[in-house]
């Protein structure tokens, strides 16, 4: 499924505005399901009036999305649950003229922040950026100014996602809140034959080639390319990605480190191909 094949499919009912597929946390992979947007209520009528046709031999279900949430007073629409305190905030809505300058300028009674990613995507700026400040003082004075006009637009402010370091061994399958098993940080399958890639979760936000093929290396394996899966409609980082070597054995070599730290969060490593068991 893509964005032109969806228009296309319900051209009759009206013109769709806006696109959004939903993909699994884990794995990046595609769902078979996603919300889209009308130019009226008629037309998403129109469309929901089609549940049940047949789409290349699968038979869609087509309902209407539940509303979305209001601003809470005095926050900005969209922003929702601020997350978990950390130095690293996640911007959106930004204007497409917005500068580095003007971000800094907007949050410099904040404190000082140490670094701006701008998030891009086949050469396009997406309109949201991650910034790192000097302490989680200061990324918290920013949240609180969510809906803060910065050139021109009305920006959302969160937290990004992080996660709590766990207080089990690496190899573990750990329980979590109602008893229900967590993803283990090392391979619990056999190795698929020739397999050259593994999966890589848990990864923090500030991951680059660089730190990962350092990171494997000091295993012993030589990094030769890398994959990172990004949020498909807020340009977010996951948290994972894929890792390519030259060799079966260096995949080897590389699982060994499942559940070590990088960056202070325990990196999970799994067969890349390999059907999950949990």
């Amino acid at each position: 499924m893509t964005d032109d094949w969806a228009k296309e499919i319900f051209a009759s009912c009206g013109a769709v505005s806006e696109i959004s597929w939903l993909t699994h946390a884990d794995t990046g992979r595609f769902k078979g399901a996603g919300f889209l947007t009308f130019e009226s209520s008629s037309a998403a009528a129109a469309a929901v009036a089609l549940n049940g046709n047949d789409c290349e031999g699968r038979p869609m279900k087509i309902e209407l999305a539940a509303p979305r949430k209001a601003a809470a007073p005095g926050g900005f629409a969209g922003s929702g649950d601020p997350g978990e305190p950390n130095q690293s905030v996640f911007v959106g809505n930004l204007s497409w003229s917005v500068t580095e300058e003007a971000l800094r300028a907007a949050f410099a009674e904040c404190g000082e922040i140490t670094n701006i990613k701008f998030i891009m995507k086949d050469g396009e700026f997406k309109g949201t950026a991650f910034m790192d400040f000097e302490s989680i003082e200061a990324a918290t004075k920013a949240v609180a100014l969510a809906g803060m006009d910065v050139s021109g637009r009305p920006v959302r402010i969160n937290f990004s996602k992080g996660s709590k370091k766990p207080a089990w061994d690496a190899g573990a399958t750990p329980k979590a809140d109602g008893g229900r098993p967590q993803r283990p940080y090392k391979p619990q399958g056999e190795k698929p034959d020739g397999c050259t890639e593994i999966f890589c979760g848990n990864l923090p936000w500030s991951i680059t080639e660089e730190k990962i093929t350092e990171f494997f290396a000091g295993a012993g394996a030589t990094v030769t390319s890398t994959r990172w899966l990004n949020d498909k409609e807020s340009g977010e980082f996951k948290g994972i990605g894929f890792v390519g070597f030259g060799s079966t054995e260096e995949v080897d070599k590389a699982i060994t480190l499942g559940g070590e730290q990088v960056d202070g969060r325990p990196i999970r490593i799994d067969f890349a191909g390999q059907k999950k068991a949990w």
